[in-house]
Formats: structure tokens, sequence, C-alpha cells
């Protein structure tokens, strides 16, 4: 009987596609040598093998290289906030200019109120894990990444804390830097009187050092002439629901203050607390930034189509998940812990 002929475009159609030798497809796609290419020849490569729908076979590539090429990552916060989505994404196509293909992670159960995390589970073919961001509060998660055996998966972490200095590669957020940013911004405006919206509770108060809250605090603690009038907390589930029904209350706060103990300006520990807070004053009738100044954190693209459009901190996210490609490929010892020097600009 004559062999069914497969539709699966191989290495040879995407190189046709792409107008570059099948050698250059393999180094490329399988073999990890994209970086011997110049970036528009990798740029034609990856949009060939996206628009003809080509998957490298992996499990001859592993085989050939005793590698699998493929790295786990596992985002620990919820993409109900868009911004985590936008994230992950980022990180899969920063990953893909290495050649490395990307496995979602989930944990079987997320507590997202109180960010326990439950046994971590992990595909079995995969040469690196990538695990972030991660905070003080996320002590479960920290302790199980410091009791496992990694044996040969590289372990690139992301955040505020790392959780071993010994143990894989970290790259330290700039969360609070971005903080002290957002407090100078705001002071720069003319504005005295500043709040924070998603404020942490009292009680993980210590645990939360590296972030937005701590250096916007700290700020306006050194600068005579402004106080940090009120920190208003906000559901941290990651939906636009939760952050809208805080917004709510704090407009409601704001407005029953007597005028000269409002705040002017307002910083959100993210621009989705921060959409959700610009609504909810002009839905009370308030004028925006008349009334009050609102500023967030993250710089998504969502924030520059809201009216008015949205101030934000821009954390630098690019860069770190450059660097976190970086550590994903080529771990050495003088590379045990990595840090974006990219501060953050509002």
């Amino acid at each position: 009987k004559a062999a069914m002929k497969s539709n699966r475009p191989t290495s040879m159609n995407v190189a046709a596609e792409a107008g570059v030798s099948k050698s250059a497809v393999s180094d490329i796609a399988t073999r990890g040598l994209a970086e011997v290419y110049p970036a528009e020849t990798r740029d034609r490569v990856y949009a060939a093998m996206q628009k003809l729908g080509y998957q490298p076979h992996r499990a001859a590539q592993s085989l050939r290289r005793g590698r699998s090429n493929r790295v786990g990552v596992f985002i620990t916060r919820s993409f109900a906030n868009p911004f985590y989505a936008r994230m992950f994404d980022m990180l899969r196509i920063e990953l893909a200019k290495h050649g490395l293909g990307t496995d979602l992670v989930s944990p079987p159960e997320v507590e997202s109120v109180d960010h326990k995390f439950h046994e971590l589970v992990m595909p079995g073919d995969i040469d690196a894990m990538v695990v972030g961001p991660i905070y003080g509060v996320d002590s479960d998660l920290m302790n199980q990444l410091n009791s496992r055996n990694w044996g040969d998966i590289r372990l690139v972490t992301f955040g505020t804390h790392q959780p071993s200095e010994t143990l894989g590669q970290h790259i330290q957020l700039q969360d609070e830097e971005a903080g002290r940013v957002m407090a100078r911004h705001l002071m720069d405006l003319g504005h005295r009187r500043i709040a924070f919206v998603g404020a942490y509770a009292e009680s993980i108060r210590r645990e939360m050092t590296g972030t937005v809250q701590v250096g916007l605090e700290d700020e306006i603690s050194q600068a005579a002439e402004a106080q940090l009038t009120h920190l208003w907390p906000s559901d941290d589930d990651g939906t636009y629901a939760s952050a809208y029904k805080a917004a709510k209350h704090v407009v409601g706060e704001w407005r029953a203050a007597h005028p000269s103990k409002r705040p002017t300006g307002i910083g959100c520990k993210s621009d989705q607390i921060a959409m959700a807070l610009m609504r909810a004053f002009l839905a009370a009738g308030l004028m925006l930034p008349q009334d009050v100044s609102v500023v967030g954190f993250d710089n998504v693209p969502a924030g520059q189509f809201t009216w008015p459009a949205l101030s934000s901190v821009d954390p630098g996210l690019r860069e770190q998940i450059a660097w976190i490609g970086q550590a994903s490929i080529a771990p050495t010892s003088e590379e045990a812990h990595l840090s974006s020097d990219s501060s953050p600009s509002s």
C-alpha cells in the first residue's frame, strides 16, 4: 500500500517560505544556534514557522542533543490581570528567539487571596524552569523551590525576593525604585497630599520589602513638604471587578473627607487598579486630573487608550525579560545573581 502523504510542514517548507537554507532553519529552530544568525534572518524564520504552523520534532531533537530545548514557565499571579498574560507572552517570544519552546506550568490549586502555592507540577522534558514574580509573601513557594532536587534542570527565578542565594539564577525586580519614581512624579506635579491604593495588610507589611508601596512610602517620608495621607487596600485576586469594588470604596472615602484632608495625588500598585480608580472617580462626577491625579504601575498598552490616558511607571519589563531569557540558556558561575540595571521610568 502507498504511504499516506503527511501535510505536516517540514523544515524545508519553512526554509522556502523564509528564503533561507534548510540548515539555517535547523540551527534556529532546533539546535539552539539562533544567536549566530542576524536578527532579520531569525525573524523571517520565526514568522515562517508561525505562518506554516511548523513545530520542531522534539523527540528527535532531544536524541540528537541530549536535551529538549523546552523551558517551563510558572507565572505566579493570575492571568485575570492581563499584565501577567503579557509577561508570559513576552517571555515566550524571547525564549523562541533563542530556539527554545515554552511550556506554561500551573499548580493544581492556587489560593490567590493569601498566595499559598501547592505542589508544583512540571513537565518532564524541560531544560530550564522559570518561576516568578516572587514576593516576600510567597514563602510556601520559596520553600518548595529550595527543597526540590533540580538535577540538570536550570532554575531561573525573578521577583523582589530570591528563594536561596545558592539556588539557580535570580533576576531582581526594581519595584521599590519604581515606587520612588512614582512618588517623585506626583511631587513634581505639585502634590503634597498623596495616597496609595493596593496597600498590603499590616500583618504582612514586613514581608513586602522591595515593593512599589515601600519605595513610595520611603520617598515621601524623606520629603518634608509632602505627606502620605492614606494607604487603601485592594483585593488581590487580579480581576477588574475586585479592583473596581475597591476603587468605589476609595472614592467614597475621598469624597467624605474634608477638602483639606483629601489626597490630590494617588499612586496605585498596578495599572489595573489605577484604571478602575479612574473609572470610579469619573463615574462620581469628578474630573481627572483637575480634582485628583492617578498614577499606575506596569505601563500596560491599554493605559494609553483610557480617557484621559493613564500615567504609569514603566517597570523595565522588556529588559527584565531579556535577562530571564539569557539566564535560561547561558548559566555561568559569574552569573549566579543577575540584576536588571535599568531604572524604572514614568
